[in-house]
């Protein structure tokens, strides 16, 4: 009654699995008599079950289909996604599109980290970044005088986004392989002079203020650091974005961020994004 989602607490109404009338799973096996083996026993304990008869499955290179599969994400019109290996051949729609175009090229490898851009949230908070980034353009100092944190950062993909427009970008992830998967995401788009990843919230580095703050993780976490997230964000004009949320959740969600920045005394703005069934909360703070 306490279903995990990448490693995050979540309500059991969340459990997608164990409300479904039916569910079919299909079991893979390193010979056939492993699988026959297997079959008897859940036959034997599971008598309701539906079980299929064995196949042979012919041994394939996984790695090459699935990168035939995944030829890159769009999220204009401000970022175009893509691997490593459409590189190249995605060279001449690189930055500098025209206006309504796929926007600005980044280069992701899938590796440990969450985020390629082929999940809502992750297009959500993208979207956030490039609203902001277009924003700070037309100000003084332009976007390199702006400071973003992107706290569950995974893959880093979206630090390493505002970082190709000219911010400097802090990423702060639990996971030391992911981090390494932002680094060197981050070396693949030239940008590793300007985003840094961390380990946790440091004293010192990461005190704020900051003109973006990015949250896509799950509801718990959320709420959890609610009152580090907004101590973070600039006083006047700085927005924060929270993610990985659906419709149930966004309630709670505001409910405690409204509280917190209601306590430091702080105007805002609050929106709400939206992509499938995946919610993103924008918060504005005002003058």
């Amino acid at each position: 009654d306490r279903p995990v989602f990448e490693a995050g607490l979540v309500d059991a109404g969340r459990d997608w699995v164990g409300q479904a009338e039916e569910a079919r799973a299909e079991l893979y096996f390193r010979d056939e008599a492993g699988a026959r083996k297997a079959r008897v026993e859940l036959s034997r304990r599971f008598p309701a079950l539906a079980l299929s008869e064995p196949e042979h499955q012919q041994e394939q290179d996984w790695n090459a289909v699935w990168r035939a599969s995944f030829t890159g994400i769009d999220v204009p019109p401000y970022f175009r996604v893509i691997p490593p290996w459409k590189a190249e051949e995605d060279a001449l729609r690189a930055s500098g599109r025209a206006e309504g175009g796929p926007g600005r090229r980044l280069v992701i490898n899938p590796g440990a980290g969450f985020g390629t851009g082929t999940h809502e949230t992750t297009r959500l908070c993208l979207m956030c970044v490039g609203l902001a980034c277009t924003e700070w353009a037309q100000t003084p100092g332009g976007v390199s005088a702006r400071r973003v944190l992107d706290f569950g950062s995974g893959s880093g993909i979206l630090a390493v986004a505002a970082a190709s427009r000219g911010a400097t970008a802090h990423g702060v992830e639990i996971d030391p392989l992911a981090n390494d998967n932002a680094t060197e995401n981050a070396s693949l788009n030239d940008v590793s002079e300007r985003v840094h990843f961390w380990l946790a919230l440091e004293p010192g580095i990461h005190d704020g203020p900051y003109d973006l703050v990015l949250a896509n993780i799950l509801r718990p976490v959320l709420i959890e650091f609610c009152s580090e997230l907004t101590a973070r964000v600039r006083r006047e004009g700085g927005v924060l974005a929270l993610s990985g949320l659906v419709e149930p959740d966004v309630a709670p969600v505001t409910t405690v961020y409204r509280q917190s920045f209601a306590s430091r005394g702080i105007r805002f703005a609050e929106e709400v994004m939206m992509d499938g069934e995946w919610r993103c909360i924008r918060y504005r703070t005002l003058p």
